[in-house]
């Protein structure tokens, strides 16, 4: 083909839409063609295509994805610089593969000259005219001590900068050149300076008084430290982040010591660490010797230990073997530290640990001070009446047995939280309060299948919580109380030993109630109505959660018929229960049966009659007599013309005429 085409380069602006964009040159393979977006290079297959109709030809170079708007995009022909015609002494020698030779030669001329566009260093991507010029002074005194660079706007390369050199503390004797940089130092604050006349220095400092003053030009001086500003008052506390996963261990931290079995107030040695039982979970003091496993003197650091002003917590002390980091055990300081002149006595209380310490264990201990007790802040407004019963603190077993898991754990009959059927509480709470005789009541009402509900919650993640129907009586284990459960709903999961409030609410004693119904949906953060299964008559005949949080009823949320509706619509992916109650007719009584062994004496006076409603044929004989009559409510106009007439009225008395 006839090569016609005098660029090797051709540019295109991106606008979010286009993907597909024209070559004006020739190419031989599909690999003949460089893109980049923004100087970006991109990658054929992964970011474009090329499509050709046939080779060498021009074509089109197609993106995966549009170019965003206002980007360059620039295709620069790439053909490698080979010779793949391979000539044969006595062969063909073809119009077209000499063509085909001339062709290729005439693109890597094309490309050549491209390329020269592109001096100094510059990317394919620079053009001649983005270049920036050369301006350079041809007299040699304006080029003198000066450097190469950038003009202000970045467009041209010229003679810009002197070259200071930095000689250090001005001293005396000293041959000093133009453009010698020194720091006076006997000013305070100091003050640099640089040399515009040679000379040799003599005199003393400060330079602005001394004999070659007039041969130095100030530059700059170090500024006076500022007065300390005033302490700004303390900032609101942030709400409390999301929990970071678990990085991974560092290295053994704390006070190298020796593990001591012995359980003694003595001084067990130096670098000794021991406590005043062998059972570490019963322990009620530490002992520490006044210098480390190293020798180094610790009784100052230990003293500090008990300076916080939280006096029932002071800090909590970690101890741990060195060879197995799962081996420790950690108390809270709960006294104050005293000397017994070679070692200190501490005051704790075991909060957990595991494994078991032997004798001359090399150990480490940690300890982590209490913050200092606030000031007490101002009352803060009275919330609003809770629905729900007080919680108590406990600590969730994963445990699934029938069995005493120890004093205040709660646990389940099944590891999923959804499959559990029997709950069970210890009779001792966390903070070793036993509260069995309560829990004894948790099955007293008299509804058969619906005697209450249970709620745990965790305590570091309360959105993590579980919330069960006590579904039949309760059992007394001895140690603790085992309850048969339907499982409601449920967030999240529980760990082994985490800290959780577990409270309980009674259902009410079987009556009016027909049948109970439990509904459920999950907030979007716009829907406020829930359709209820059955028409519970009022709001106070439902029990409503969100995310196991009681909602007051007239207050949060309304009934009207089987609708429920909330004064705010529930989160999104928020749980919502709804468990309600309807009312029972009691219909209308049969006829004949309500008999007077039915009715209270005088529960039927005047009030209940209708007018005209008693007459002679519901007055049996002798029923009326003058102790029913009131007086003068009988007058001539209720006697009737047949009665005897020695009877006369006067007025409205009757006389009786004998």
């Amino acid at each position: 083909m006839t090569q016609t085409a005098t660029n090797a380069r051709v540019e295109y602006t991106g606008n979010n839409s286009t993907t597909a964009f024209a070559m004006t040159f020739p190419i031989t393979a599909a690999g003949d063609v460089s893109v980049y977006v923004d100087g970006v290079l991109k990658t054929i297959t992964t970011h474009y295509t090329v499509t050709v109709a046939s080779y060498p030809g021009t074509g089109t170079i197609t993106f995966g994805s549009a170019p965003a708007s206002s980007t360059k995009v620039l295709l620069l022909q790439n053909v490698p610089l080979t010779q793949p015609v391979d000539y044969v002494a006595f062969g063909a020698f073809t119009a077209a593969t000499n063509e085909t030779a001339l062709d290729r030669n005439t693109m890597h001329s094309i490309r050549r000259d491209d390329k020269l566009n592109t001096v100094f260093g510059v990317s394919d991507t620079m053009k001649v005219s983005d270049r920036p010029t050369m301006t350079i002074s041809d007299i040699a005194a304006n080029r003198t001590s000066k450097v190469l660079g950038f003009n202000a706007a970045g467009t041209a390369l010229t003679a810009v900068q002197g070259v200071w050199n930095l000689k250090g503390n001005w001293a005396s004797s000293t041959a000093y050149v133009v453009n010698d940089v020194v720091k006076d130092t006997n000013p305070t604050p100091n003050k640099f300076y640089v040399c515009d006349t040679a000379h040799t220095s003599s005199g003393s400092l400060p330079i602005s008084t001394n004999t070659h003053a007039a041969n130095w030009v100030a530059m700059v001086s170090d500024g006076a430290t500022g007065a300390t500003g005033s302490t700004g008052s303390t900032g609101s506390t942030g709400s409390t982040g999301s929990t970071g996963s678990t990085g991974a261990r560092g290295s053994d931290a704390g006070l190298d010591m020796t593990f001591e079995s012995t359980t003694t107030d003595t001084d067990q040695g130096v670098g000794k660490v021991w406590f005043n039982n062998g059972t570490l979970s019963s322990a009620s003091v530490l002992y520490m010797d006044d210098v480390d496993a190293n020798s180094a003197s610790i009784n100052s650091l230990v003293d500090s230990w008990d300076d916080s002003t939280t006096t029932s917590l002071r800090g909590t002390i970690k101890v741990v073997q060195k060879a197995s980091a799962a081996i420790f055990a950690i108390y809270n300081v709960t006294g104050a530290v005293t000397s017994a002149s070679t070692y200190s006595k501490i005051p704790v209380s075991y909060i957990t640990g595991a494994g078991s310490f032997t004798d001359a264990d090399a150990s480490t201990v940690s300890f982590f001070r209490t913050g200092n007790t606030g000031a007490t802040g101002s009352t803060g407004s009275t919330g609003s009446t809770g629905t729900g019963s007080s919680g108590f603190h406990y600590q969730f077993e994963t445990t699934t047995s029938d069995a005493n898991q120890g004093a205040g754990k709660v646990w389940l009959n099944n590891g999923t939280v959804g499959s559990a059927t029997v709950f069970y509480i210890d009779d001792d709470d966390n903070d070793g309060t036993n509260i069995s005789a309560f829990v004894a009541t948790w099955d007293d009402s008299s509804a058969t299948s619906d005697k209450g509900f249970i709620k745990i919650q965790s305590r570091a993640t309360p959105t993590d919580y579980a919330v069960f129907k006590i579904s039949s009586s309760g059992t007394d284990q001895t140690h603790y109380w085992k309850f048969p459960v339907t499982h409601l709903v449920s967030a999240g999961t529980f760990s082994d030993e985490e800290v959780v409030d577990v409270f309980f609410t009674r259902s009410g004693d079987s009556g009016g109630v027909a049948n109970r119904t439990v509904d459920t949906m999950t907030g979007d953060a716009s829907d406020t109505t829930l359709a209820l299964s059955q028409s519970p008559g009022s709001s106070n005949n439902c029990t409503c959660f969100i995310d196991g949080v009681g909602q007051h009823p007239g207050t949060d949320f309304n009934i009207s018929g089987s609708t429920l509706t909330f004064t705010t619509a529930p989160p999104t992916g928020a749980v919502v229960v709804a468990i309600c109650g309807g009312n029972e007719s009691i219909g209308t009584p049969s006829d004949g049966t309500v008999t007077l062994a039915k009715m209270d004496a005088n529960s039927i006076d005047s009030p209940q009659y209708v007018d005209g409603s008693i007459d002679a044929v519901h007055l049996s004989a002798n029923s009326v007599d003058s102790a029913s009559y009131v007086d003068g409510s009988i007058d001539g106009e209720h006697l009737s013309a047949t009665m005897n007439p020695s009877l006369t009225s006067t007025g409205k008395a009757l006389v009786l005429g004998f």
